[in-house]
């Protein structure tokens, strides 16, 4: 899924109602951006396990993936996403 916003007035972004319900995101909550070499990521409510987990993710993918360009890739993680979402099991490598 991808979803355009607009930044405002001293950087402010809005999400989506969508997204705020479907994370359980209320005024006051923190996030965290998270750039990667495509741009950025917005990761809501994380542990640090998390988050040390997406970067060392991020850090294996960028490698293992490098010959692909952005749209590509962008398919292959939505895929992977709709896989887990339908309770698919996968093998790590």
């Amino acid at each position: 899924m991808s979803i355009q916003t607009y930044i405002q007035d001293k950087g402010k972004m809005t999400l989506p109602i969508t997204l705020r319900k479907k994370y359980g995101l209320k005024t006051g909550d923190v996030v965290t951006l998270i750039e990667t070499a495509q741009g950025f990521v917005v990761i809501p409510k994380q542990s640090k396990t998390v988050r040390n987990s997406f970067f060392a993710m991020n850090d294996e993918l960028s490698s293992a993936f490098s010959d692909l360009n952005s749209n590509e890739l962008e398919a292959l993680v939505n895929e992977a996403v709709k896989a887990v979402r339908a309770k698919k099991t996968f093998s790590q490598a």
